[in-house]
Protein backbone atom coordinates (compact mmCIF):
# COMPACT_ATOMS: atom_id res chain seq x y z
CA UNK A 1 0.00 0.00 0.00
CA UNK A 2 2.47 2.69 1.20
CA UNK A 3 5.55 1.03 -0.30
CA UNK A 4 3.70 0.53 -3.56
CA UNK A 5 2.56 4.16 -3.62
CA UNK A 6 6.09 5.46 -3.00
CA UNK A 7 7.49 3.05 -5.60
CA UNK A 8 4.98 4.33 -8.18
CA UNK A 9 5.98 7.94 -7.42
CA UNK A 10 9.63 6.98 -7.83
CA UNK A 11 8.97 5.20 -11.09
CA UNK A 12 7.15 8.22 -12.50
CA UNK A 13 9.93 10.60 -11.43
CA UNK A 14 12.63 8.36 -12.91
CA UNK A 15 10.77 8.17 -16.21
CA UNK A 16 10.37 11.96 -16.34
CA UNK A 17 13.97 12.77 -15.37
CA UNK A 18 15.99 9.95 -16.95
CA UNK A 19 13.57 8.68 -19.64
CA UNK A 20 13.78 5.15 -18.20
CA UNK A 21 10.47 3.32 -18.20
CA UNK A 22 11.43 -0.18 -17.06
CA UNK A 23 12.86 0.57 -13.60
CA UNK A 24 11.28 -1.25 -10.65
CA UNK A 25 12.27 0.71 -7.53
CA UNK A 26 12.41 -1.24 -4.27
CA UNK A 27 11.06 0.55 -1.19
CA UNK A 28 11.64 -0.76 2.32
CA UNK A 29 10.71 0.28 5.81
CA UNK A 30 13.56 2.16 7.44
CA UNK A 31 15.05 0.18 10.33
CA UNK A 32 15.89 3.40 12.18
CA UNK A 33 13.51 6.36 12.55
CA UNK A 34 16.33 8.85 11.98
CA UNK A 35 16.38 7.58 8.40
CA UNK A 36 12.69 8.22 7.87
CA UNK A 37 9.67 5.96 7.53
CA UNK A 38 10.73 4.38 4.24
CA UNK A 39 13.82 4.39 2.08
CA UNK A 40 15.09 3.29 -1.32
CA UNK A 41 18.49 2.62 -2.85
CA UNK A 42 17.24 2.89 -6.42
CA UNK A 43 19.91 5.55 -7.12
CA UNK A 44 22.60 2.86 -6.82
CA UNK A 45 20.66 0.71 -9.29
CA UNK A 46 20.40 3.64 -11.72
CA UNK A 47 24.06 4.63 -11.30
CA UNK A 48 25.14 1.49 -13.16
CA UNK A 49 22.86 2.34 -16.05
CA UNK A 50 23.44 6.10 -16.18
CA UNK A 51 27.17 5.97 -15.33
CA UNK A 52 26.65 8.75 -12.84
CA UNK A 53 27.15 9.45 -9.12
CA UNK A 54 24.32 7.80 -7.09
CA UNK A 55 24.21 10.82 -4.74
CA UNK A 56 23.56 13.15 -7.70
CA UNK A 57 20.89 10.79 -9.05
CA UNK A 58 19.26 10.60 -5.62
CA UNK A 59 19.25 14.42 -5.33
CA UNK A 60 17.58 14.77 -8.73
CA UNK A 61 14.88 12.30 -7.72
CA UNK A 62 14.39 14.09 -4.40
CA UNK A 63 13.88 17.42 -6.14
CA UNK A 64 11.28 15.88 -8.44
CA UNK A 65 9.32 14.42 -5.51
CA UNK A 66 9.33 17.33 -3.09
CA UNK A 67 6.05 18.59 -4.55
CA UNK A 68 4.31 15.52 -3.08
CA UNK A 69 2.19 16.76 -0.18
CA UNK A 70 2.35 13.38 1.61
CA UNK A 71 6.00 13.84 2.49
CA UNK A 72 7.07 15.79 5.55
CA UNK A 73 10.53 15.85 3.99
CA UNK A 74 12.86 13.77 1.83
CA UNK A 75 16.51 13.34 2.71
CA UNK A 76 19.42 12.05 0.67
CA UNK A 77 22.16 10.25 2.60
CA UNK A 78 24.92 9.06 0.30
CA UNK A 79 22.87 7.51 -2.48
CA UNK A 80 19.96 6.52 -0.25
CA UNK A 81 16.66 8.40 -0.39
CA UNK A 82 14.78 8.54 2.91
CA UNK A 83 11.11 9.47 3.09
CA UNK A 84 9.44 11.06 6.11
CA UNK A 85 5.65 10.94 5.83
CA UNK A 86 3.25 13.44 7.37
CA UNK A 87 0.85 12.32 10.07
CA UNK A 88 -1.93 13.69 7.86
CA UNK A 89 -1.06 11.03 5.30
CA UNK A 90 -1.50 8.28 7.88
CA UNK A 91 -4.80 9.82 9.02
CA UNK A 92 -6.17 9.75 5.46
CA UNK A 93 -5.04 6.18 4.90
CA UNK A 94 -6.42 4.78 8.16
CA UNK A 95 -9.74 6.46 7.38
CA UNK A 96 -9.85 4.42 4.15
CA UNK A 97 -9.03 1.25 6.06
CA UNK A 98 -11.79 1.98 8.55
CA UNK A 99 -14.34 2.47 5.77
CA UNK A 100 -13.32 -0.81 4.09
CA UNK A 101 -13.90 -2.76 7.32
CA UNK A 102 -13.41 -6.52 6.89
CA UNK A 103 -12.82 -6.04 3.15
CA UNK A 104 -9.53 -4.22 3.78
CA UNK A 105 -6.80 -5.05 1.23
CA UNK A 106 -9.24 -7.03 -0.91
CA UNK A 107 -9.02 -6.40 -4.65
CA UNK A 108 -11.27 -7.39 -7.53
CA UNK A 109 -10.23 -8.72 -10.92
CA UNK A 110 -6.51 -7.93 -10.91
CA UNK A 111 -6.10 -10.60 -13.56
CA UNK A 112 -8.42 -12.67 -15.73
CA UNK A 113 -5.82 -15.44 -15.96
CA UNK A 114 -6.95 -18.78 -14.56
CA UNK A 115 -4.42 -20.15 -12.09
CA UNK A 116 -4.42 -23.81 -11.04
CA UNK A 117 -2.60 -24.68 -7.83
CA UNK A 118 -2.07 -28.40 -7.30
CA UNK A 119 -1.04 -29.38 -3.80
CA UNK A 120 -1.03 -32.25 -1.29
CA UNK A 121 -1.87 -34.91 -3.93
CA UNK A 122 -0.74 -37.63 -1.54
CA UNK A 123 -0.91 -41.28 -2.55
CA UNK A 124 -4.25 -42.76 -1.45
CA UNK A 125 -2.48 -45.48 0.53
CA UNK A 126 -3.05 -44.37 4.09
CA UNK A 127 -4.08 -41.47 6.33
CA UNK A 128 -2.83 -37.92 5.97
CA UNK A 129 0.55 -37.53 7.65
CA UNK A 130 2.27 -34.47 9.06
CA UNK A 131 4.16 -33.44 5.92
CA UNK A 132 0.84 -33.53 4.01
CA UNK A 133 -0.49 -31.08 6.59
CA UNK A 134 2.26 -28.62 5.78
CA UNK A 135 1.52 -28.88 2.06
CA UNK A 136 -2.20 -28.39 2.75
CA UNK A 137 -1.66 -25.33 4.95
CA UNK A 138 0.76 -23.73 2.45
CA UNK A 139 -1.34 -24.41 -0.64
CA UNK A 140 -4.67 -23.40 0.85
CA UNK A 141 -3.22 -20.21 2.38
CA UNK A 142 -1.54 -19.26 -0.90
CA UNK A 143 -4.79 -19.68 -2.84
CA UNK A 144 -6.72 -17.63 -0.27
CA UNK A 145 -4.15 -14.83 -0.53
CA UNK A 146 -4.19 -14.92 -4.34
CA UNK A 147 -7.97 -14.66 -4.48
CA UNK A 148 -8.10 -11.94 -1.82
CA UNK A 149 -5.79 -9.84 -3.98
CA UNK A 150 -7.97 -10.23 -7.05
CA UNK A 151 -6.47 -13.24 -8.81
CA UNK A 152 -8.47 -16.18 -10.12
CA UNK A 153 -6.95 -19.26 -8.46
CA UNK A 154 -8.35 -22.69 -7.67
CA UNK A 155 -6.92 -25.64 -5.80
CA UNK A 156 -6.74 -29.20 -7.09
CA UNK A 157 -5.98 -32.62 -5.58
CA UNK A 158 -4.45 -35.23 -7.92
CA UNK A 159 -5.32 -38.79 -6.89
CA UNK A 160 -2.55 -41.18 -7.84
CA UNK A 161 -4.79 -44.23 -8.18
CA UNK A 162 -3.05 -45.87 -11.11
CA UNK A 163 0.55 -46.26 -10.03
CA UNK A 164 2.79 -48.79 -8.31
CA UNK A 165 1.89 -47.52 -4.85
CA UNK A 166 -1.67 -48.73 -5.33
CA UNK A 167 -0.37 -52.15 -6.40
CA UNK A 168 1.76 -52.25 -3.22
CA UNK A 169 -1.25 -51.23 -1.15
CA UNK A 170 -3.28 -54.17 -2.47
CA UNK A 171 -0.36 -56.55 -1.95
CA UNK A 172 0.15 -55.30 1.63
CA UNK A 173 -3.55 -55.62 2.43
CA UNK A 174 -3.67 -59.16 1.03
CA UNK A 175 -0.73 -60.21 3.17
CA UNK A 176 -2.35 -58.56 6.19
CA UNK A 177 -5.49 -60.58 5.47
CA UNK A 178 -3.40 -63.76 5.55
CA UNK A 179 -1.88 -62.71 8.85
CA UNK A 180 -5.30 -62.11 10.38
CA UNK A 181 -6.46 -65.51 9.09
CA UNK A 182 -3.47 -67.23 10.68
CA UNK A 183 -1.95 -68.09 7.31
CA UNK A 184 1.71 -67.70 6.29
CA UNK A 185 2.27 -64.13 5.16
CA UNK A 186 5.01 -61.75 4.10
CA UNK A 187 4.26 -58.06 3.76
CA UNK A 188 6.72 -56.59 1.22
CA UNK A 189 9.54 -54.60 2.77
CA UNK A 190 8.57 -51.60 0.64
CA UNK A 191 4.87 -52.17 1.32
CA UNK A 192 2.66 -50.75 4.06
CA UNK A 193 2.88 -52.06 7.61
CA UNK A 194 0.82 -49.65 9.72
CA UNK A 195 -2.04 -50.46 12.03
CA UNK A 196 -4.25 -48.51 9.64
CA UNK A 197 -3.77 -51.37 7.12
CA UNK A 198 -4.94 -53.88 9.70
CA UNK A 199 -7.95 -51.72 10.60
CA UNK A 200 -8.92 -51.42 6.93
CA UNK A 201 -8.58 -55.15 6.22
CA UNK A 202 -10.69 -56.01 9.28
CA UNK A 203 -13.37 -53.66 7.97
CA UNK A 204 -13.26 -55.31 4.56
CA UNK A 205 -13.46 -58.78 6.14
CA UNK A 206 -16.76 -57.73 7.74
CA UNK A 207 -18.00 -56.21 4.50
CA UNK A 208 -16.95 -58.80 1.89
CA UNK A 209 -16.25 -62.51 1.53
CA UNK A 210 -12.51 -62.34 0.95
CA UNK A 211 -11.99 -66.06 1.52
CA UNK A 212 -13.50 -66.97 -1.84
CA UNK A 213 -10.90 -64.97 -3.78
CA UNK A 214 -7.47 -66.03 -4.94
CA UNK A 215 -4.44 -63.93 -4.01
CA UNK A 216 -4.42 -61.88 -7.20
CA UNK A 217 -8.16 -61.11 -7.14
CA UNK A 218 -8.09 -60.32 -3.42
CA UNK A 219 -5.05 -58.10 -3.81
CA UNK A 220 -6.63 -56.17 -6.69
CA UNK A 221 -9.92 -55.84 -4.85
CA UNK A 222 -8.33 -54.65 -1.62
CA UNK A 223 -6.13 -52.23 -3.56
CA UNK A 224 -9.10 -50.63 -5.35
CA UNK A 225 -11.23 -50.50 -2.21
CA UNK A 226 -8.27 -49.22 -0.22
CA UNK A 227 -7.77 -46.31 -2.61
CA UNK A 228 -11.40 -45.25 -2.16
CA UNK A 229 -11.31 -45.76 1.59
CA UNK A 230 -8.06 -43.92 2.27
CA UNK A 231 -8.83 -41.09 -0.15
CA UNK A 232 -12.15 -40.48 1.61
CA UNK A 233 -10.27 -40.55 4.92
CA UNK A 234 -7.76 -38.01 3.59
CA UNK A 235 -10.43 -35.64 2.28
CA UNK A 236 -12.24 -35.74 5.65
CA UNK A 237 -8.97 -34.98 7.47
CA UNK A 238 -8.34 -32.04 5.15
CA UNK A 239 -11.88 -30.76 5.64
CA UNK A 240 -11.36 -30.88 9.42
CA UNK A 241 -8.16 -28.92 8.74
CA UNK A 242 -10.14 -26.25 6.90
CA UNK A 243 -8.95 -27.29 3.42
CA UNK A 244 -11.52 -27.92 0.71
CA UNK A 245 -10.41 -28.46 -2.88
CA UNK A 246 -12.17 -26.96 -5.86
CA UNK A 247 -11.55 -30.09 -7.91
CA UNK A 248 -10.13 -33.60 -7.76
CA UNK A 249 -8.54 -35.42 -10.70
CA UNK A 250 -7.97 -39.18 -10.83
CA UNK A 251 -4.94 -40.64 -12.57
CA UNK A 252 -7.23 -43.48 -13.66
CA UNK A 253 -9.41 -41.03 -15.56
CA UNK A 254 -6.34 -39.52 -17.24
CA UNK A 255 -5.29 -42.98 -18.42
CA UNK A 256 -8.79 -44.01 -19.51
CA UNK A 257 -9.07 -40.90 -21.69
CA UNK A 258 -5.90 -41.91 -23.54
CA UNK A 259 -3.72 -39.01 -22.45
CA UNK A 260 -0.74 -41.21 -21.60
CA UNK A 261 -0.89 -42.66 -25.12
CA UNK A 262 -1.18 -39.12 -26.47
CA UNK A 263 2.03 -38.15 -24.64
CA UNK A 264 3.89 -41.19 -26.00
CA UNK A 265 2.67 -40.56 -29.56
CA UNK A 266 3.50 -36.85 -29.43
CA UNK A 267 7.03 -37.53 -28.18
CA UNK A 268 7.52 -40.29 -30.73
CA UNK A 269 6.33 -38.07 -33.59
CA UNK A 270 8.85 -35.45 -32.49
CA UNK A 271 11.61 -38.06 -32.26
CA UNK A 272 11.99 -37.37 -28.54
CA UNK A 273 11.87 -40.93 -27.22
CA UNK A 274 14.03 -44.00 -27.77
CA UNK A 275 14.34 -47.56 -26.48
CA UNK A 276 17.24 -48.77 -24.37
CA UNK A 277 17.55 -52.05 -22.44
CA UNK A 278 13.86 -52.70 -22.94
CA UNK A 279 12.81 -49.34 -21.42
CA UNK A 280 11.54 -46.22 -23.18
CA UNK A 281 13.46 -43.00 -22.52
CA UNK A 282 12.50 -39.35 -23.07
CA UNK A 283 15.26 -37.12 -24.46
CA UNK A 284 15.01 -34.66 -21.60
CA UNK A 285 18.66 -33.61 -22.10
CA UNK A 286 17.44 -31.80 -25.24
CA UNK A 287 15.61 -29.48 -22.84
CA UNK A 288 18.37 -28.86 -20.32
CA UNK A 289 17.93 -31.87 -18.01
CA UNK A 290 20.98 -33.65 -16.59
CA UNK A 291 20.18 -36.96 -18.26
CA UNK A 292 17.46 -38.63 -20.32
CA UNK A 293 14.58 -40.00 -18.25
CA UNK A 294 12.74 -43.30 -18.49
CA UNK A 295 9.00 -42.97 -19.00
CA UNK A 296 8.27 -46.71 -19.39
CA UNK A 297 10.29 -49.29 -17.47
CA UNK A 298 11.52 -52.55 -18.99
CA UNK A 299 8.63 -54.41 -17.32
CA UNK A 300 6.15 -52.17 -19.14
CA UNK A 301 5.15 -50.15 -16.07
CA UNK A 302 5.06 -46.38 -16.27
CA UNK A 303 7.46 -44.22 -14.30
CA UNK A 304 5.95 -41.24 -12.47
CA UNK A 305 6.97 -38.91 -15.29
CA UNK A 306 4.62 -40.30 -17.94
CA UNK A 307 1.29 -40.03 -16.05
CA UNK A 308 2.44 -36.69 -14.60
CA UNK A 309 3.05 -35.41 -18.14
CA UNK A 310 -0.41 -36.64 -19.15
CA UNK A 311 -1.92 -34.91 -16.13
CA UNK A 312 -0.27 -31.61 -17.03
CA UNK A 313 -1.49 -31.99 -20.61
CA UNK A 314 -4.97 -32.38 -19.11
CA UNK A 315 -4.49 -29.19 -17.07
CA UNK A 316 -3.66 -27.20 -20.18
CA UNK A 317 -6.62 -28.67 -22.07
CA UNK A 318 -8.84 -27.30 -19.33
CA UNK A 319 -7.72 -23.81 -20.38
CA UNK A 320 -5.66 -22.81 -17.37
CA UNK A 321 -3.28 -19.95 -18.06
CA UNK A 322 -0.78 -20.66 -15.30
CA UNK A 323 0.06 -23.79 -13.32
CA UNK A 324 1.60 -23.94 -9.86
CA UNK A 325 2.58 -27.31 -8.38
CA UNK A 326 3.50 -27.57 -4.71
CA UNK A 327 5.67 -30.65 -4.17
CA UNK A 328 7.03 -32.17 -1.01
CA UNK A 329 10.64 -32.75 0.06
CA UNK A 330 13.15 -34.51 -2.21
CA UNK A 331 11.47 -33.38 -5.43
CA UNK A 332 14.04 -30.78 -6.50
CA UNK A 333 15.46 -33.13 -9.13
CA UNK A 334 11.99 -33.64 -10.59
CA UNK A 335 11.54 -30.01 -11.62
CA UNK A 336 13.79 -30.06 -14.71
CA UNK A 337 12.38 -33.27 -16.15
CA UNK A 338 8.73 -32.25 -15.65
CA UNK A 339 9.28 -28.82 -17.21
CA UNK A 340 11.21 -30.51 -20.03
CA UNK A 341 8.41 -32.88 -20.97
CA UNK A 342 5.88 -30.05 -20.53
CA UNK A 343 7.82 -28.05 -23.13
CA UNK A 344 8.20 -31.09 -25.37
CA UNK A 345 4.41 -31.37 -25.47
CA UNK A 346 4.27 -27.87 -26.93
CA UNK A 347 3.59 -25.80 -23.82
CA UNK A 348 5.41 -22.74 -22.54
CA UNK A 349 7.55 -23.93 -19.57
CA UNK A 350 7.27 -20.45 -18.05
CA UNK A 351 3.58 -21.21 -17.45
CA UNK A 352 4.51 -24.08 -15.12
CA UNK A 353 5.95 -23.20 -11.74
CA UNK A 354 7.01 -25.85 -9.24
CA UNK A 355 7.42 -24.98 -5.56
CA UNK A 356 9.05 -27.27 -3.00
CA UNK A 357 8.38 -27.40 0.72
CA UNK A 358 10.64 -29.11 3.23
CA UNK A 359 10.09 -31.77 5.86
CA UNK A 360 8.39 -31.46 9.21
CA UNK A 361 9.87 -32.84 12.41
CA UNK A 362 7.59 -33.17 15.42
CA UNK A 363 9.42 -32.18 18.59
CA UNK A 364 8.19 -33.13 22.05
CA UNK A 365 10.09 -31.96 25.15
CA UNK A 366 13.10 -31.25 22.95
CA UNK A 367 13.14 -34.73 21.38
CA UNK A 368 12.36 -35.37 17.71
CA UNK A 369 9.71 -38.02 17.09
CA UNK A 370 10.72 -40.52 14.40
CA UNK A 371 8.02 -41.47 11.91
CA UNK A 372 7.68 -43.75 8.88
CA UNK A 373 4.43 -44.26 6.96
CA UNK A 374 5.42 -47.63 5.57
CA UNK A 375 6.71 -48.97 8.87
CA UNK A 376 3.49 -47.83 10.49
CA UNK A 377 4.95 -45.66 13.25
CA UNK A 378 3.23 -42.47 12.17
CA UNK A 379 1.44 -39.54 13.71
CA UNK A 380 -1.40 -38.54 11.44
CA UNK A 381 -2.71 -35.09 10.68
CA UNK A 382 -5.82 -36.07 12.66
CA UNK A 383 -3.60 -36.90 15.64
CA UNK A 384 -1.94 -33.50 15.41
CA UNK A 385 -5.26 -31.65 15.19
CA UNK A 386 -6.56 -33.58 18.20
CA UNK A 387 -3.39 -32.74 20.14
CA UNK A 388 -2.75 -29.05 19.39
CA UNK A 389 -5.89 -27.94 17.50
CA UNK A 390 -6.44 -26.86 13.91
CA UNK A 391 -5.44 -23.24 14.50
CA UNK A 392 -2.06 -23.96 16.06
CA UNK A 393 -1.30 -26.59 13.43
CA UNK A 394 -2.08 -24.29 10.51
CA UNK A 395 -0.28 -21.28 11.99
CA UNK A 396 2.86 -23.30 12.78
CA UNK A 397 2.91 -24.97 9.35
CA UNK A 398 2.77 -21.61 7.55
CA UNK A 399 4.97 -19.70 10.01
CA UNK A 400 8.29 -20.96 8.62
CA UNK A 401 9.45 -20.38 5.05
CA UNK A 402 8.56 -23.35 2.86
CA UNK A 403 12.21 -24.03 1.99
CA UNK A 404 13.10 -24.36 5.67
CA UNK A 405 12.88 -27.57 7.65
CA UNK A 406 10.17 -27.17 10.26
CA UNK A 407 10.62 -28.38 13.82
CA UNK A 408 7.05 -28.39 15.12
CA UNK A 409 7.20 -27.86 18.89
CA UNK A 410 4.16 -29.69 20.28
CA UNK A 411 4.58 -28.26 23.77
CA UNK A 412 4.83 -24.67 22.54
CA UNK A 413 1.82 -25.11 20.24
CA UNK A 414 -0.34 -25.94 23.27
CA UNK A 415 0.91 -23.16 25.54
CA UNK A 416 -1.53 -20.44 26.47
CA UNK A 417 1.08 -17.72 26.72
CA UNK A 418 2.65 -14.98 24.65
CA UNK A 419 5.45 -17.42 23.78
CA UNK A 420 2.99 -19.28 21.56
CA UNK A 421 2.68 -17.13 18.41
CA UNK A 422 -0.83 -18.21 17.43
CA UNK A 423 -2.11 -17.65 20.97
CA UNK A 424 -0.40 -14.24 21.02
CA UNK A 425 -2.13 -13.12 17.81
CA UNK A 426 -5.52 -14.57 18.71
CA UNK A 427 -5.29 -12.99 22.17
CA UNK A 428 -4.79 -9.56 20.60
CA UNK A 429 -8.00 -10.06 18.61
CA UNK A 430 -9.91 -11.26 21.68
CA UNK A 431 -8.54 -8.39 23.77
CA UNK A 432 -9.81 -5.83 21.26
CA UNK A 433 -13.21 -7.55 21.26
CA UNK A 434 -13.26 -7.09 25.04
CA UNK A 435 -12.37 -3.40 24.64
CA UNK A 436 -15.20 -2.96 22.14
CA UNK A 437 -17.66 -4.66 24.48
CA UNK A 438 -16.54 -2.40 27.34
CA UNK A 439 -16.97 0.69 25.16
CA UNK A 440 -20.47 -0.35 24.13
CA UNK A 441 -21.37 -0.94 27.79
CA UNK A 442 -20.37 2.68 28.44
CA UNK A 443 -22.60 3.88 25.61
CA UNK A 444 -19.71 4.57 23.23
CA UNK A 445 -20.53 3.35 19.73
CA UNK A 446 -18.57 3.89 16.56
CA UNK A 447 -20.19 5.91 13.81
CA UNK A 448 -19.32 6.68 10.23
CA UNK A 449 -17.36 9.86 10.94
CA UNK A 450 -14.21 9.51 13.02
CA UNK A 451 -11.69 12.31 13.58
CA UNK A 452 -8.48 10.36 13.00
CA UNK A 453 -6.46 13.60 13.05
CA UNK A 454 -6.53 13.29 16.87
CA UNK A 455 -4.16 10.32 16.65
CA UNK A 456 -0.68 11.80 16.77
CA UNK A 457 1.04 9.95 19.60
CA UNK A 458 4.09 7.93 18.59
CA UNK A 459 2.47 4.57 19.42
CA UNK A 460 -0.70 5.54 17.55
CA UNK A 461 1.20 6.39 14.37
CA UNK A 462 3.28 3.22 14.70
CA UNK A 463 0.10 1.17 14.98
CA UNK A 464 -1.43 2.85 11.92
CA UNK A 465 1.77 2.15 9.98
CA UNK A 466 1.58 -1.51 10.98
CA UNK A 467 -2.02 -1.80 9.80
CA UNK A 468 -1.26 -0.17 6.47
CA UNK A 469 1.41 -2.76 5.70
CA UNK A 470 -1.12 -5.55 5.06
CA UNK A 471 -1.58 -4.99 1.29
CA UNK A 472 2.19 -4.91 0.76
CA UNK A 473 2.61 -8.04 2.90
CA UNK A 474 0.04 -9.93 0.85
CA UNK A 475 1.66 -8.80 -2.38
CA UNK A 476 5.03 -9.93 -1.01
CA UNK A 477 3.52 -13.32 -0.18
CA UNK A 478 2.35 -13.65 -3.79
CA UNK A 479 5.54 -12.32 -5.37
CA UNK A 480 7.79 -14.50 -3.19
CA UNK A 481 5.36 -17.47 -3.22
CA UNK A 482 5.78 -17.34 0.55
CA UNK A 483 2.73 -17.30 2.86
CA UNK A 484 5.16 -17.25 5.83
CA UNK A 485 5.38 -13.45 5.63
CA UNK A 486 1.76 -13.20 6.82
CA UNK A 487 2.09 -14.94 10.23
CA UNK A 488 5.21 -12.86 10.92
CA UNK A 489 3.28 -9.71 10.04
CA UNK A 490 0.40 -10.69 12.34
CA UNK A 491 2.84 -11.24 15.21
CA UNK A 492 4.41 -7.82 14.59
CA UNK A 493 0.98 -6.15 14.33
CA UNK A 494 -0.13 -7.77 17.58
CA UNK A 495 3.08 -6.56 19.22
CA UNK A 496 2.39 -3.01 17.99
CA UNK A 497 -1.13 -3.21 19.39
CA UNK A 498 0.03 -4.48 22.80
CA UNK A 499 2.70 -1.76 22.89
CA UNK A 500 0.06 0.90 22.12
CA UNK A 501 -2.44 -0.54 24.61
CA UNK A 502 0.13 -0.70 27.42
CA UNK A 503 0.85 3.02 27.01
CA UNK A 504 -2.53 4.52 26.16
CA UNK A 505 -6.06 4.07 27.42
CA UNK A 506 -8.54 3.54 24.62
CA UNK A 507 -11.54 4.85 26.55
CA UNK A 508 -10.74 8.24 28.09
CA UNK A 509 -12.67 11.29 29.34
CA UNK A 510 -12.25 12.80 25.88
CA UNK A 511 -15.13 11.34 23.84
CA UNK A 512 -13.72 12.28 20.42
CA UNK A 513 -10.30 10.83 21.24
CA UNK A 514 -11.95 7.69 22.62
CA UNK A 515 -13.88 7.29 19.38
CA UNK A 516 -10.70 7.72 17.31
CA UNK A 517 -8.78 5.19 19.38
CA UNK A 518 -11.70 2.78 19.38
CA UNK A 519 -11.88 3.03 15.58
CA UNK A 520 -8.12 2.47 15.43
CA UNK A 521 -8.26 -0.75 17.45
CA UNK A 522 -11.28 -1.85 15.40
CA UNK A 523 -9.04 -1.54 12.34
CA UNK A 524 -6.43 -3.67 14.12
CA UNK A 525 -9.10 -6.25 14.94
CA UNK A 526 -10.31 -6.38 11.34
CA UNK A 527 -6.77 -6.66 10.02
CA UNK A 528 -5.89 -9.52 12.38
CA UNK A 529 -9.11 -11.32 11.45
CA UNK A 530 -8.42 -10.92 7.73
CA UNK A 531 -4.85 -12.17 8.15
CA UNK A 532 -5.84 -15.16 10.27
CA UNK A 533 -8.64 -16.11 7.87
CA UNK A 534 -6.19 -16.04 4.97
CA UNK A 535 -4.10 -18.73 6.68
CA UNK A 536 -7.17 -20.68 7.78
CA UNK A 537 -7.01 -19.76 11.47
CA UNK A 538 -9.99 -18.66 13.55
CA UNK A 539 -10.15 -15.20 15.14
CA UNK A 540 -11.91 -15.76 18.49
CA UNK A 541 -13.65 -12.96 20.33
CA UNK A 542 -13.03 -14.61 23.69
CA UNK A 543 -10.20 -16.76 25.02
Amino acid sequence: MIKTAIAESLKKAIEEIFKLSDTEPSVVESPNKQFGDYSTQVAFQLAKILKNDPKKIASDIKNALEYNSNFERIEVVGGYINFFLKNEFYHKEIEKVYSEGEEFAKLKHVSEEKILVEYVSSNPTGPMVIVNGRAAALGDSFIRILNWRGYNAIGEFYINDGGNQVYLLGLSCNEMYKKLMGMPYEIPENGYHGSYIEDFVKLMMEKSDLSGMDDKSRSNYLGEEGVRYFHAMQIKSLKDFGVIFDSEIHEKRIREEGLTEYVIKTLRDKNLIYEKDGAIFFKSTDFGDDKDRAIIKSDGKYTYLLPDAAYHEDKMRRAFDYLIDIFGPDHHGYIKRLKAIFKALGHDPDKLEILIHQIVNLVNEGEKIKMSKRKGNIITLDDLIDDVGKDAARFFFVMRKKNSHLDFDLKLAKEKSENNPVFYVQYAHARISSIMDFAYSKGIKLNEYIDFSLLNEEKEIELIKSILLLPDILDDAIRMREPAVLPKYLIDLSSSFHSFYNKHRVITDDTELSMARLALVQCVKNTIKIGLNLIGVDAPNKM
